[in-house]
Parts: structure tokens; C-alpha cells; sequence
């Protein structure tokens, strides 16, 4: 995982954006569903996870889904879900066929805190599972930016990503969602250009 201070307090004072890769998704997306004895309990924390982790959903946005709000595009778009987004804003993003038939009733209409809860007991999982303690502090935000970043390093052009996530500022984006100091990232972009390779 690359920790890296928020842009507005370089000494870290207001805490870290946390952007976790592929691999480390895939095992957070895993402990999500082992948090509890419960089975009900675990499907409920794992669909939130994979809608900020898979679809770049915001808290306030994962409550409010619904299972009318999922289609298959006509368009070639494939599997997509409907979102209103912050200041009510309707938009589009990506669905993993592997959501095709969660039970969005399970998360909607919870509460800000109710996810942050849910985050605690997934990044306790995590650091019982994987060991790794700077895990203790991941949110449902860095997992919004972990897709962004994630569909970047794939290469995907920025403008497209900014429709899935929701972004009308490319500043806002830029410095507060993508982790272009990666070195994936890099290694990514250099690639791109056969004479510096």
C-alpha cells in the first residue's frame, strides 16, 4: 500500500490517502466477507466494500443504491450502475459482472458512521489475515481512490475515469485521487514511449 500525506498538510497532519494495488484490493475484497459470524452481516460489509473498491462509490452514494439502479448498457457499456452523487448528480459508473446479482437492500439507507464501523472490522481482518498494520487505518474513501488510480495505471485516459468517479474539477482529481508518484504508474507511462525504453 502508498501512503501519502494529504496535499493540504504536507507534514501528514491531517493523515495519509492511502492507495492500495490490485493484489492488495483483492485481499481486502476477501476479508470483507470474514468479519463476522454472521452471514447476512458479512454480505452487507463485502457489497460495500466491492461498490467503493470495484466502482468507486462514495460512502453517501453506497447508501442510497438501490437494485433498480443496476442495468446492462445497450451500448456496449456492459454491466453499469446509476448513481446520484454528491449535490444530487446523476452519472454512470462501471459494474463487475460479479455484482450482477448482490443485494443492494442490504446497504441501503445506513449511515456514514455504520461504514466507517464496517471499515474497522475489515482492516482488523486484514492485519489478522495479511499482518500488515498500516491497514488499521484504510477507509471507504481510499478504496474510492485505489479504483480511480487503478483504472489509470490500466490506462485509462483521466476524462473517462472523471465520468465513473463523479469529478467536474480535473484539479480536484489530480491532486486528491491519483497517485501518480506510484511506481507502477510510472513504469506504466514510461512504457508508453518506445524511444526512452
Amino acid at each position: 500500500m502508498k501512503k501519502t500525506p494529504f496535499p493540504s498538510d504536507p507534514s501528514g497532519g491531517k493523515g495519509y490517502r492511502c492507495f492500495l494495488s490490485a493484489k492488495e484490493i483483492d485481499q481486502y475484497v476477501a476479508c470483507s466477507s470474514k468479519t463476522s459470524t454472521k452471514k447476512e452481516m458479512n454480505d452487507k460489509i463485502s457489497i460495500a466494500v466491492k461498490l467503493a473498491a470495484w466502482s468507486g462509490l462514495r460512502i453517501g452514494e453506497i447508501a442510497k443504491v438501490k437494485d433498480e439502479d443496476r442495468f446492462t448498457a445497450d451500448d456496449g457499456r456492459g454491466l453499469m450502475l446509476k448513481v446520484i452523487g454528491k449535490g444530487e448528480i446523476y452519472r454512470e459508473t462501471v459494474l463487475p459482472p460479479a455484482m450482477e446479482y448482490a443485494d443492494f437492500k442490504l446497504v441501503n439507507g445506513k449511515e456514514g458512521v455504520t461504514f466507517s464501523r464496517w471499515a474497522k472490522r475489515v482492516n482488523k481482518q486484514y492485519v489478522k489475515t495479511h499482518g500488515d498494520e498500516d491497514f488499521l487505518n484504510v477507509t471507504f474513501h481510499d478504496l474510492r481512490r485505489s479504483f480511480i488510480t487503478r483504472l489509470l495505471e490500466d490506462g485509462a485516459v483521466p476524462e473517462y475515469v472523471m465520468t465513473l468517479s463523479g469529478h467536474k474539477s480535473a484539479d480536484v482529481f489530480y491532486k486528491h485521487y491519483v497517485n501518480v508518484g506510484s511506481p507502477e504508474f510510472a513504469a506504466q507511462e514510461r512504457l508508453k514511449s518506445d524511444w526512452l525504453n
